[in-house]
């Protein structure tokens, strides 16, 4: 399946039947593989996002994110796009969600993720909550929970996600609320191997995550 897309992306589209189409049906089912899975296809995936990472995060969101799980091989590239800052709307949270799934960052990206959390541009685009809740789970993730129950949210009803993340709920393998932000906009990879694991209904935030994540 790797194999197929990796020649699809790499195609001539207008010479492919139906290229589009299967380039987005292709990238949904890698998107939605489990751990294991997406790991041993994670070589060749990952020289595509490079070799365009405006297209992969436009047309292939889920696959640019879980390239994290790859491990820290897969670092400075995220790295270096966070602390770039040229990242607006939708976009600017997928990278931290990136890092969130390595688990692991230097000193530096650290401290410039604790600084935009602390000054989530409002007027930015997208939805400036799930960009604030992707930095958090990503941070508290990297062993920052000390920061993170000083400085979270807690007026709204809804502000009671950051609680229920701190105290555990929702934790997945691969990390908080499966290192996902509190509301992941994209319908189509909403599968339960990458969705976030609370969910909001009348009762407040319930925990429907598998914990095999």
């Amino acid at each position: 399946m790797a194999r197929r897309f990796v020649a699809l992306v790499r195609g001539d589209i207008r010479t492919i039947p139906n290229g589009r189409e299967q380039i987005e049906a292709v990238a949904k089912a890698i998107g939605a593989l489990p751990h294991e899975a997406f790991v041993s296809v994670a070589g060749p995936l990952f020289d595509v996002v490079k070799e365009d990472r405006d297209r992969a995060m436009q047309k292939y969101p889920m696959i640019y994110i879980r390239m994290g799980e790859a491990g820290t091989t897969t670092l400075p590239f995220y790295h270096d796009q966070i602390m770039a800052g040229e990242m607006r709307g939708w976009q600017r949270m997928f990278p931290v969600l990136a890092v969130c799934r390595i688990g692991e960052a230097d000193t530096d990206l650290i401290e410039e993720m604790k600084r935009r959390y602390n000054s989530v541009d409002f007027q930015g685009g997208g939805d400036p909550v799930d960009y604030k809740t992707a930095l958090f789970v990503t941070l508290l993730k990297l062993g920052q929970e000390s920061f993170l129950r000083d400085n979270h949210p807690d007026k709204a009803e809804r502000d009671q996600w950051y609680a229920e993340i701190l105290a555990g709920k929702g934790l997945t393998k691969t990390g908080p609320n499966n290192c996902m932000p509190e509301d992941w906009p994209f319908t189509i990879y909403a599968t339960p191997e990458v969705a976030p694991s609370l969910k909001w209904s009348r009762n407040g935030w319930e925990d429907r995550s598998n914990q095999d994540h």
